[in-house]
């Protein structure tokens, strides 16, 4: 039935970035695959995306309700092999020998702020680039991992801007970053205590805005 008495309904799917409609709301492997012009539809493999991110081949012959939010996505492959890969323990198909890192962090849903790092046997993990893709067709599974990007923040050090990693640091390790003296004193300003020198294994929690000031001990100037 039209869905405003004039229009019918028309469904959205998406196969490969690419955005499609249908009319109707069951369609079967097949028909996603002619809709989107890759035929024939025998050659081709088709895996969709469910809600949690994972992937799950398609029979040919499947029946995918349109009806049910979000938008449906599709990736497609011409070719009969399936490849795979694991990211932070979860096992995915593929359809081609390689996968860039945009369709992986876009499957499993990884947000911005955590980096993709490939597991190497014999060297260093590789922390992966935006525009770096992953090779699945060699020996075994290719593992990879997400970790929590660094953050780095913009203090003030000696009236002048100093981008440093966020986070918890003793004296003597801000100190060592900075390029200070073991001999100088190194101050925190506080707008409302002033100038404050550190003691000496003191914690420093170092956000953005904090300010400091190195000089000669016994009130000498930097």
């Amino acid at each position: 039935m039209p869905a405003d008495g004039n229009h019918p309904k028309r469904f959205d799917v998406v196969v490969n970035h690419k955005s499609f409609q249908t009319h109707d709301p069951l369609v079967k492997g097949r028909d996603i695959l002619e809709l989107a012009g890759l035929r024939p539809a025998d050659e081709h493999m088709l895996l969709q995306r469910d809600d949690n991110g994972m992937l799950e081949e398609i029979n040919l012959a499947k029946e995918v309700d349109l009806r049910k939010p979000p938008i449906e996505t599709f990736y497609a492959f011409r070719g009969d092999r399936l490849y795979y890969w694991v990211l932070d323990e979860r096992r995915y198909p593929w359809g081609a020998a390689t996968i860039s890192v945009a369709d992986l962090r876009e499957i499993a849903q990884v947000p911005a702020d955590r980096q993709v790092w490939l597991v190497r046997k014999h060297e260093p993990d590789l922390q992966l680039g935006p525009n770096d893709t992953v090779q699945l067709d060699g020996k075994g599974v290719e593992h990879l991992y997400t970790v929590e990007a660094p953050v780095y923040v913009t203090i003030e050090f000696n009236f002048e801007p100093r981008e440093i990693l966020a986070g918890e640091y003793t004296t003597e390790q801000l100190k060592s970053l900075l390029g200070v003296e073991d001999s100088w004193e190194l101050d925190i300003i506080d707008e409302h205590d002033g100038l404050r020198p550190l003691e000496p294994g003191e914690i420093v929690n170092v956000v953005c805005g904090l300010k400091l000031v190195s000089h000669v001990r016994q009130g000498g100037s930097s």
